[in-house]
Parts: structure tokens; sequence; C-alpha cells
């Protein structure tokens, strides 16, 4: 992993110089599902832009949406984990990333929990490296 990530923005169309960051050797990316579909697409032209993938660490976010949290009020983001996991990596281009976050913690423990299962499933399909909160 390395010491320094370029994050992700809310901002549409605002590339935050992904390119540009990972041109200078950048290694590391963090972006996250709820950032757009535009804006991913715009970390995945960097990504694909840049050095062999096995050379950079794409860290992402999926939300955690059992209980109407903000960002699961949109159907895109309203889906199981494992769903959300697979469309960001679409979105990213790429199989999988190396580590993959829930977003924030659920409303109650129990759906952190269940959450936390689909992301153990996802890890075991090959879509993360590695998991966390």
């Amino acid at each position: 992993m390395p010491l320094v990530n370029l994050g992700g923005t809310f901002r549409p169309g605002h590339d935050s110089n992904f390119s540009e960051f990972l041109r200078q050797g950048g290694r590391g990316i963090d972006t996250a599902l709820t950032y757009t579909d535009p804006q991913n697409a715009l970390i995945a032209d960097a990504i694909a832009a840049a050095a062999p993938s096995t050379q950079l660490w794409v860290t992402t976010k999926v939300p955690c949406c059992p209980s109407g949290a903000h960002w699961c009020s949109m159907s895109e983001f309203n889906v199981s984990t494992v769903d959300a996991m697979k469309k960001n990596n679409e979105l990213l281009r790429v199989e999988t990333t190396d580590l993959t976050l829930l977003h924030w913690p659920c409303s109650t423990a129990e759906e952190t929990i269940q959450a936390w299962l689909q992301l153990e499933r996802g890890l075991k399909a090959g879509l993360t490296r590695a998991i966390g909160v």
C-alpha cells in the first residue's frame, strides 16, 4: 500500500489530476462508488493510462444501505454490498480492487455485521484483496 494516495471528489467531471498524479509516479488511488459514475469513469481512464495495474493500489468504498441512508434513496446504491462491489469494479474497469471499505458504518450494529458478511463474500469471490470499514 503506497504511503500517498490521491482521493476522489464529489464534483462530477472534476478529475482532481488523477492522470497527472499517476504520471508523476503516484501509485495509490482512493475512490468510492458514491462519487458518481462520471467521476469513476475519469478515475478508470487514469488507471487505464497509468502503469500496469499490478503497480497501482486502488482503494474504494461502497455504501451501507440497509436502512435508507441518504445515498440509499438512489436506487443504484440500494443494492447488496456484493452487487455494489461488482458495479464499482465495472465502473473502474478493474477485476479486483486492493481494498474495499464500507464507506461508513450502517445505522445499527446488526446492519453493519450483515454488510460486513457481504464484504467477506466479495472478498472470497475475488472482487477485492482486502476489506474494512
